[in-house]
């Protein structure tokens, strides 16, 4: 997934992006170097075209604000009221007036801890159900063997079907995994939201 990110001063979407990057998201920039003290856009210096214009792969823009940040939105956010009139959601971290535009209209404002798990609900709310399914499913089924359920469910997708990896993170036994194995696959049997074929991968602790 690839995101546009703006940010209200310099070097405020410092965290955000490197808690996206982390997260697997590629990233685009309204400014030519996002780090230096240039206020305009790349449309508005005439160096460049806008990413909303070019890029068709961008499923959300992201407006980072310092703690410090005035309560109108600076030269450099911009692109948050682009994201609007693309008709893409908006997502705002830090302090934000939602009761000015374009903070009026954001999909979600949240802190930078939430940003992930924000996008992941708004860019990809399929995945993030799978996951929270396969999750769930998964860490009943080893708790009912006596193993601790601890988990991390990965949702990848290629050529038409799905696959969930459970890496069980702890220790658990063949049989066990098996189990919950088949209870993840129940799980996620006949969603109405999901029209791939799914496979399920149990990944133990080596």
């Amino acid at each position: 997934m690839r995101v546009l990110l703006t940010e209200s001063a310099p070097g405020a979407a410092g965290q955000a992006e490197q808690r996206l990057r982390e997260a697997g998201y590629d990233i685009s920039f309204c400014h030519p170097d996002h780090r230096a003290d240039e206020d305009g856009c790349v449309v508005l210096q005439g160096i460049g075209h806008c990413p909303l214009r070019t890029d068709a792969d961008i499923g959300a823009v992201i407006d980072a604000r310092s703690p410090g940040a005035p309560a109108l939105p600076t030269a450099r956010e911009f692109g948050a009221c682009c994201a609007l009139r693309n008709h893409l959601p908006l997502i705002v971290t830090g302090p934000a007036d939602t009761e000015r535009f374009p903070w009026i209209d954001a999909a979600a404002v949240c802190t930078t801890d939430e940003l992930v798990g924000t996008c992941e609900q708004l860019t990809r709310p399929v995945e993030a159900a799978l996951r929270r399914d396969a999750e769930r499913a998964a860490r009943e089924a080893l708790r009912a063997n006596g193993y601790p359920g601890d988990i991390d469910v990965v949702v990848t997708h290629a050529a038409a079907s799905t696959a969930v990896f459970v890496h069980v993170l702890g220790l658990s036994d063949s049989i066990a995994r098996a189990e919950a194995a088949g209870m993840v696959r129940q799980a996620l049997r006949g969603r109405r939201d999901l029209d791939e074929a799914v496979t399920v991968v149990m990944v133990p602790e080596v």
